[in-house]
């Protein structure tokens, strides 16, 4: 059951994460679920994620995401959890964001990552 993980930054502590089939579509909350940590050197910080508008995940961080990796855990719809990372500081909307290896991949507007 393969998918892809969307990051949109809102702003500097706040993302949405959209899980979404192969063509890019279909974003879905249902029997999913998103899990998220802001990594700076050693230090991990839990980011805060829920549900919003039964499309995608909120997530907040208590810290600034200017710094350090994002680790994305995610599980659409009871398939298989995967972890997806991100370089911080994330691009602004026009410019495109990759995961860091051992995944890769873009998406213009969006932080992409392919399960």
């Amino acid at each position: 059951a393969n998918f892809h993980t969307e990051v949109v930054k809102v702003n500097s502590k706040k993302i949405q994460v959209y899980l979404l089939d192969l063509q890019f579509k279909n974003p879905t909350v249902q029997n999913s679920d998103v899990t998220g940590s802001h990594y700076i050197g050693h230090s991990e910080y839990k980011l805060n994620c829920r549900v919003k508008k039964k499309k995608f995940f909120e997530c907040i961080s208590k810290t600034e995401l200017t710094e350090g990796h994002l680790k994305i855990t995610s599980r659409r719809n009871e398939a298989t959890t995967y972890d997806a990372f991100y370089p911080l500081p994330l691009r602004l909307a026009e410019k495109s964001n990759t995961a860091s290896e051992p995944v890769s991949g873009d998406k213009t507007k969006l932080n992409h990552h392919h399960h």
